[in-house]
């Protein structure tokens, strides 16, 4: 984008604006290293939270096919009650996995290039700014 830096008459205007540029690229760079953080995190546990849910499907696949076959009595009852809470976990892996999963991953990162852009606009700017109070 091109500024209106022509529009600045002193040096203290580009000082004060220098001055905000570089407070908020500070704080877009410690964005950046948090995203990239959070990022490593939700990469690894998504990878987790996938190979989870894969098992604990093939555990109740698993079980659904020994329940056909079992007969009634305190068996078939545990039976039950296992499959029961694997379906519970599969609930709270799918649950977690909104949060931390693929989706959430991507997010992260397109957050992530989002601050990158604007610390390039913020060079840019500041860049302006140096210019301008040199040739004042």
């Amino acid at each position: 984008m091109n500024y209106s830096v022509e529009k600045l008459t002193t040096p203290a205007d580009c000082d004060t604006l220098m001055a905000m540029a570089n407070k908020e690229k500070s704080a877009l760079e410690f964005r950046k290293l948090s995203l990239e953080r959070n990022r490593e995190s939700y990469l690894g546990r998504s990878t987790q939270l996938a190979t989870d849910i894969s098992l604990v499907n093939s555990e109740i696949a698993a079980f659904t096919t020994i329940l056909a076959g079992l007969p009634d009595g305190e068996t078939k009852e545990d039976t039950i009650s296992r499959k029961k809470k694997l379906e519970y976990r599969l609930f709270t892996l799918q649950e977690q996995n909104d949060n931390y999963g693929v989706v959430a991953l991507l997010e992260k990162e397109m957050e992530i290039s989002l601050t990158e852009k604007q610390l390039a606009e913020i060079a840019l700017f500041s860049q302006a700014i140096a210019t301008r109070k040199a040739a004042l």
